[in-house]
């Protein structure tokens, strides 16, 4: 027994140098935008990266959980889906995680009431995040025509915020949990394609947010598509990662 849990200890050793390796991978950068914010980021090139090429770029917004300054806490969920072998081989482009700062949100929402007023340029964290992909495409490192979005909870709240009111930005995008002002979302024009996740008992995110968005989202572009968990509460991106298509699904024309 003691032989036993001694293996199963130096297996478990290895896995945590091999996944601390794999994050690793990413770079730890920063941005500081034009209000002088200062924007962490991690940052994961592509192998055989060369920097007189222009590459897709997807943009992974993290949950509440994850805010701070660290660089780090934001890479928690889905950074490894993008070390997986066969997608670096298969899809080469860069990836970016940016980290929401503490006492601030990637979106505007009074959860107490959930209403969704607007924020100025100087408030809204995402202008940042929006600046940074600007200057990513500016410097030629990405291709405009291939941006692509995934965000959770919190994130997926931007993700959307990105959809509606940024319409050429994403050319496909992934809401996991997420909400967004339906009104508004009705009469924008919105373009891209977006694939809704949620648990179907979320405590956190009313599920019904996600439900209307495709409602609204479904007449504008048919790619669009939804899937709800059952018995799933709030972290129902543990489902959607295992999604086979989950990242697939964004490049399909």
């Amino acid at each position: 027994m003691i032989k036993i849990r001694s293996i199963a200890a130096i297996l478990l050793s290895i896995l945590f140098i091999s996944a601390g390796y794999s994050k690793n991978m990413y770079l730890k950068k920063t941005y500081t935008d034009s209000q002088g914010r200062v924007l962490p980021y991690c940052e994961l090139l592509p192998e055989n990266y060369s920097p007189h090429k222009t590459y897709p770029l997807i943009i992974f917004l993290h949950a509440g959980g994850e805010r701070g300054t660290d660089n780090t806490s934001q890479l928690k969920y889905g950074s490894n889906l993008f070390l997986n072998k066969d997608f670096r081989q298969n899809n080469p482009c860069v990836v970016i995680f940016p980290q929401c700062p503490d006492f601030s949100y990637w979106a505007n929402v009074d959860r107490i009431n959930w209403k969704f007023p607007e924020k100025t340029t100087e408030e809204d964290v995402l202008c940042s995040v929006v600046e940074l992909v600007q200057s990513m495409v500016k410097n030629k490192k990405v291709n405009q025509d291939e941006i692509y979005g995934i965000g959770l909870s919190m994130g997926g709240m931007a993700i959307l915020n990105l959809v509606r009111d940024y319409p050429d930005m994403l050319k496909s995008a992934i809401s996991v949990c997420g909400a967004t002002d339906i009104k508004a979302l009705r009469t924008a024009d919105v373009k891209t394609p977006v694939w809704f996740i949620h648990g179907d008992s979320d405590p956190v995110v009313p599920t019904i947010f996600s439900r209307e968005a495709y409602n609204v989202m479904k007449d504008k572009n048919d790619k669009c598509r939804y899937t709800e968990y059952v018995r799933t509460m709030h972290d129902s991106w543990n489902k959607a990662f295992n999604e086979p298509d989950f990242l697939s699904w964004l490049f399909e024309d």
